[in-house]
């Protein structure tokens, strides 16, 4: 649950709000167009959200739309359901542009509009070494198979020959920890406000946990009231 309250859940809905923001265009500050005008159907950054269908009361003007981009899949109460073609599958492995910052994610699809999302992913890594803005690290890609998927853990099977910076389609959130193969590893800031985590190849499955400082918090408190208690009454014993 995401409270209004938490500095976390504000800055995810900042940057949910700016990701909105490069999608649908401002005619004026605070009012925005909707999807079916201007041809924002066409952006890639969509696309990076497993944005499959679209729905929609009247047909799509084929004028604003990119040649093939969405196919009408039916026509059900009135209600037109169109197929996005080019959407990213809900986890998958692509070329990471490496950034310090998700200020910097921001000004990289400000400026590209997304265009090269399909191929290469902006990434925020932490300690990024001066001089490495928005250099590229090149993938070994292969298909991302979804294990099981629940509100608080994503299991994904990886091939072992997959490089390079893998992407969930999921919303990046404080709390979300990523484990490849059991062990701990960053779970990192993909385009400007997606899960990713980087791959060295060789692994066979990559965890998503949803562990809030909280919880962690509490299950240490927990476990040292059990040895206490082990202790106490170990000692009794003797």
């Amino acid at each position: 649950e995401i409270h209004s309250g938490d500095w976390s859940s504000d800055v995810c809905s900042s940057d949910l709000d700016r990701f909105r923001g490069l999608v649908l265009a401002q005619q004026s500050p605070g009012v925005q167009v909707g999807l079916f005008h201007e041809g924002a159907l066409n952006s890639p950054l969509l696309d990076v959200q497993n944005t499959r269908y679209f729905m929609t009361r009247d047909p799509v003007d084929p004028r604003l739309l990119a040649p093939g981009k969405l196919v009408l899949d039916k026509y059900v109460g009135e209600i037109y359901v169109y197929r996005n073609t080019t959407a990213l599958p809900r986890a998958w492995i692509s070329d990471a542009l490496t950034f310090s910052g998700n200020e910097q994610v921001y000004r990289e699809l400000a400026r590209t509009g997304g265009s090269s999302l399909h191929d290469a992913v902006p990434v925020v890594v932490p300690g990024l070494a001066a001089g490495r803005e928005g250099a590229r690290v090149a993938s070994s890609r292969a298909p991302v198979e979804i294990v099981e998927r629940g509100p608080h853990r994503l299991v994904l099977k990886t091939p072992p020959a997959a490089r390079g910076l893998l992407v969930v389609s999921e919303l990046y959130y404080p709390g979300w920890q990523a484990y490849v193969d059991g062990a701990r590893v960053d779970t990192l800031k993909a385009a400007l406000m997606l899960r990713g985590v980087m791959l060295e190849g060789g692994q066979h499955t990559v965890e998503f946990r949803f562990e809030p400082a909280s919880v962690r918090a509490g299950m240490a408190v927990s476990l040292a009231s059990a040895a206490l208690l082990i202790l106490y009454v170990a000692a009794l014993l003797l």
